[in-house]
C-alpha cells in the first residue's frame, strides 16, 4: 500500500480537458453554472441537479470552507475573484501541466495559453479542435466572397493548414467530436 501511495503522490497531475480562464472583466458576464456543462439557454436552469454540478458544489465548498450550497459557493467564489491571481493559483496547486482545448468561442473574454503558464509547473499545451478549424475556413470563404463553385476546392486546400500545428511545440494533439 505504501508503494501505491508513493506513486499517487509523485505522479504529475495533468488536466486533460481544461478551458481557458475568463478575464476579470468577463467574469460577471457568464453564469458560474457553466463550469460543469456546455449547456446554455433554458437548459442551464436544470444544471443544479446533475451529478457533476452536485460534486462541484461539494468539492468547492470543502475547498472554500463554506457550506455545501450553490449560493454559498457562488458568493465565496465571487469574493475570491476580486483578489489577484492568488485564487487561480490556489485552484491550480498541484497541477503540473494544462492540456488546453483550443478553438473555443469567446477568445476575447479569456486569457491566452501562455498566460496560464503562471498557474502550473510546466508550460501549458493545446489540442487543435478540427471542427473549429473547418468553421473558420468556411467563414473565411464567405467573408472573401469566394464563388460557390470554388468553395470546396478552397476549403480542401486550406484544411491542410492544421498539419502545420504538428510543428508547434505547444500543440500535443487534435480533437474532433465527430465520431
Amino acid at each position: 500500500m505504501d508503494d501505491l501511495k508513493s506513486v499517487i503522490h509523485t505522479t504529475p497531475i495533468i488536466d486533460i480537458h481544461s478551458k481557458p480562464l475568463l478575464r476579470t472583466e468577463a467574469l460577471t458576464k457568464h453564469d458560474l453554472l457553466v463550469i460543469t456543462t456546455e449547456a446554455n439557454g433554458d437548459a442551464i436552469d436544470k444544471i443544479r441537479s446533475i451529478p457533476a454540478n452536485i460534486r462541484a458544489v461539494k468539492q468547492s465548498s470543502s475547498f472554500l470552507d463554506y457550506p455545501a450550497t450553490w449560493e454559498d459557493v457562488t458568493a465565496a467564489i465571487e469574493r475570491e475573484n476580486t483578489k489577484s491571481n492568488a485564487w487561480a493559483k490556489r485552484c491550480f496547486e498541484g497541477i503540473d501541466v494544462l492540456l488546453m482545448e483550443g478553438g473555443l468561442d469567446g477568445k476575447d473574454e479569456t486569457y491566452d495559453l501562455v498566460w496560464h503558464d503562471r498557474l502550473n509547473r510546466h508550460k501549458s499545451k493545446q489540442t487543435v479542435r478540427i471542427e473549429k478549424v473547418a468553421e473558420e475556413i468556411i467563414d473565411g470563404c464567405t467573408q472573401r466572397d469566394i464563388p460557390t463553385n470554388l468553395v470546396f476546392k478552397t476549403f480542401m486546400t486550406e484544411f491542410r493548414k492544421p498539419k502545420e500545428a504538428i510543428y508547434n511545440p505547444r500543440v500535443v494533439g487534435f480533437k474532433s467530436v465527430i465520431c
